[in-house]
């Protein structure tokens, strides 16, 4: 049994401050993960429209239901970029810098990728 004087570390109020950068670090995170949630969701669409474009012996009517996820899939991925840029383009400069909005940016760019190979070859077949 404790001692009812031990104080645990947690009964302690908070004698530091969080630095600038983690601040910055935090709010950019705050900022980029409802965006981050949207492109790994995407991730499992793109790739089952990566197999299946890939598959060979797609009859005409596959071909075309496979075209239209990728368009419409492209277009909700081309639409949350330019709503992420809006969202950046207001935020203070120390705060739409930060590395974590970077790596959302990336992402974007990695999946708005993925669906125009996608579609290439889809056209292609």
């Amino acid at each position: 049994m404790r001692s009812p004087r031990v104080k645990l570390l947690a009964d302690e109020p908070r004698t530091q401050k969080l630095s600038d950068q983690a601040v910055a670090s935090r709010e950019a995170i705050a900022v980029a993960r409802p965006f981050n949630a949207l492109v790994d969701g995407w991730q499992i669409q793109i790739a089952t429209l990566s197999v299946l474009a890939n598959r060979s012996g797609k009859g005409i009517e596959r071909l075309v239901e496979l075209s239209d996820r990728a368009r419409v899939l492209g277009r909700a991925i081309d639409d949350e970029q330019l709503a992420f840029d809006a969202v950046v383009k207001s935020l203070p400069q120390e705060l739409a810098t930060n590395p974590r909005i970077g790596n959302t940016r990336r992402n974007f760019a990695k999946a708005s990728a993925a669906i125009q190979s996608i579609r290439a070859i889809l056209a292609a077949s």
